[in-house]
């Protein structure tokens, strides 16, 4: 059995049938099988239209996804003017007129004439004059322009589909990407892709979301159901203020906010939260706080009942953590001196140092930024730690030699850290001419190795293959 699914920060849910509003000829049909709840769009008669819209807006600014089985009916054969064949089809729609839109009968699917909307339709009858193909077809349509290769709607944007009415339920898939701008529909298993502005398009980023459909000369039931249990939607969020010269929801191990905290709205004390790597997708912790000890980013899962919330996906709620640590209560700053580049900017002259974590404040005041500088090569200057320093060989099938001219300071320090940047080896390097490490046990890739002096730092990165 296909469920509904919840994904990111916007969820469409099967609510009850108090929370959507039928148009035209739509209405409530007994479930179809135990749990759904179905509606039919047009009974199988000519000249009908119908609409289900739900009463919950979704805001474009957020992802969303969401799963139904659209059913077209059973009169299928050429679509011909001899009418024999079944039409018109469902479409998806999102639009900005409200609750009581409804577009017109046959060729329009029920949403044809509806401005400031953006449809999906699946066209299961030939329209010569709209510049339809003779197969059942999806098509991205904008505006309520039923019109193929139009100036709203390009050829390009339609694809070819097998026999939709065969009377058994097509499983349909949405999805919303609002950090690409994509919309994802999946049918029958098979993606279709469609990037643009759609809240330009519609001219709101808060809009109406339904299903429409009509028959004209020819005709089909055509339903909708939902098979997920009745839910209410909910977000989930989790940010860190900006710190520095970070753009905010940024962990730094070793100064600052150490923890981060979800929240979902609206509050319900029933709601679960669990936290994953999102480079992994391995759960890392449980509860609304997490309190991260290793450098990645990460994403929290809330659940609430059968529905679900995700900061995966969304730029600005995905937590990123970075290990700064450069010694007991110590951490790594990108220095620059007062005014140089303008407050908060990295220029040529910025080089990294290893500070007390009672110094941040001020350093941060004048515009230096928590970690490394992002040009390996910039370091600080001064004769404890030098250019004669070198890592060899590289690359390397695990072992590394770390050359240690020079570094005189009792309290230097070499660190490694794996491709993922948390510190996996940390030694002392004072008196050594030189040390080896067998980096094969971290695993494969780009490693950093800094050697740490006072102030005084130098980065290299070796591949370990």
């Amino acid at each position: 059995m296909k469920k509904i699914y919840f994904s990111f920060l916007a969820f469409l849910c099967a609510f009850a049938l108090n929370a959507q509003t039928l148009v035209g000829n739509a209405s409530a049909l007994p479930s179809s099988t135990a749990g759904s709840t179905d509606y039919q769009l047009t009974p199988s008669l000519r000249n009908q239209r119908g609409a289900y819209w739900n009463n919950t807006q979704i805001n474009l600014a957020n992802n969303f996804a969401f799963s139904a089985e659209l059913n077209f009916g059973t009169q299928s054969g050429p679509s011909t003017d001899d009418h024999t064949g079944g039409a018109d089809g469902i479409a998806f729609v999102l639009q900005s007129v409200g609750t009581g839109a409804l577009g017109a009968v046959g060729e329009g699917i029920g949403y044809g004439g509806i401005t400031n909307s953006f449809a999906v339709e699946m066209d299961t009858w030939l329209n010569v004059v709209r510049n339809d193909i003779a197969e059942d077809h999806l098509a991205f349509m904008k505006n309520g322009d039923v019109t193929h290769n139009t100036a709203a709607n390009s050829n390009t944007d339609r694809y070819l589909l097998g026999d939709l009415e065969d009377g058994l339920w097509h499983p349909i898939t949405i999805a919303w990407n609002a950090g690409t701008q994509t919309m994802t529909v999946t049918l029958d298993g098979t993606a279709r892709s469609f990037t643009g502005n759609v809240a330009g398009i519609i001219g709101s980023g808060m809009v109406t979301w339904g299903f429409t459909s009509a028959t004209g000369s020819a005709l089909n039931q055509h339903r909708v159901r939902f098979l997920a249990p009745v839910c209410a939607p909910f977000t989930v969020s989790a940010t860190v203020p900006a710190l520095g010269c970070s753009n905010g929801n940024t962990i730094y191990l070793g100064y600052g906010p150490q923890s981060i905290t979800a929240t979902s709205t609206p509050a319900d004390p029933t709601t679960t939260y669990v936290w994953y790597n999102a480079a992994t997708d391995m759960q890392v912790a449980t509860g609304a706080t997490f309190t991260p000890t290793m450098a990645g980013t990460y994403y929290v899962i809330a659940t609430r009942g059968t529905c679900t919330a995700t900061t995966k996906g969304n730029a600005t709620m995905v937590t990123t953590v970075i290990d700064i640590r450069c010694g007991t209560d110590k951490v790594y700053l990108c220095h620059k001196k007062d005014g140089e580049n303008g407050n908060g900017t990295i220029g040529n002259n910025a080089h990294t140092i290893c500070v007390s974590v009672n110094a941040v404040a001020a350093h941060l005041a004048h515009g230096c930024c928590l970690g490394a500088c992002d040009t390996d090569t910039e370091r600080a200057a001064g004769a404890a730690v030098s250019n004669e320093n070198v890592v060899y060989p590289n690359p390397t099938q695990g072992v590394v030699r770390v050359k240690l001219d020079m570094v005189q300071s009792p309290n230097a320090e070499i660190l490694i850290m794996n491709p993922r940047g948390n510190i996996v080896e940390r030694r002392n390097a004072a008196g050594s001419s030189a040390q080896s490490f067998d980096l094969r046990k971290y695993g494969t890739g780009i490693f950093v190795i800094r050697i740490v002096s006072g102030k005084n730092i130098i980065t290299n990165k070796v591949m370990v293959q």
